[in-house]
């Protein structure tokens, strides 16, 4: 997790506007950049992570909610949660807004 060490969990994560989804399946959604032409086949607790981004929403609010899904409240679950976003911040589909 290169990018979530540096990256506060009070910051509000910023849902790329060329990022969109793509349901070619009923249980593999895609999350492709049309700027770049990256993508990546999400499962359905990456799903769930992804629909919390609202562009409102703190990275520990988002986490909170997330692990409140799940009946194994283990680190874990945040441990994974942070890793998928950490791989959205590398693939540029998510950033934060810089206040001036």
């Amino acid at each position: 997790m290169i990018y979530m060490q540096n990256i506060d969990g009070s910051f509000i994560p910023i849902v790329n506007p060329s990022v969109h989804m793509l349901s070619i399946s009923e249980n593999k959604p895609i999350l492709i950049n049309t700027d770049t032409t990256m993508s990546m086949t999400i499962n359905e607790s990456a799903l769930l992570l992804w629909n919390l981004i609202n562009n409102k929403r703190t990275m520990n609010d988002i986490l909170t909610r997330f692990q409140e899904e799940f009946t194994d409240t283990s680190e874990q679950i945040v441990d994974d949660g942070k890793q998928f976003l950490d791989q959205l911040i590398q693939m540029g589909f998510i950033g934060f807004e810089v206040k001036k």
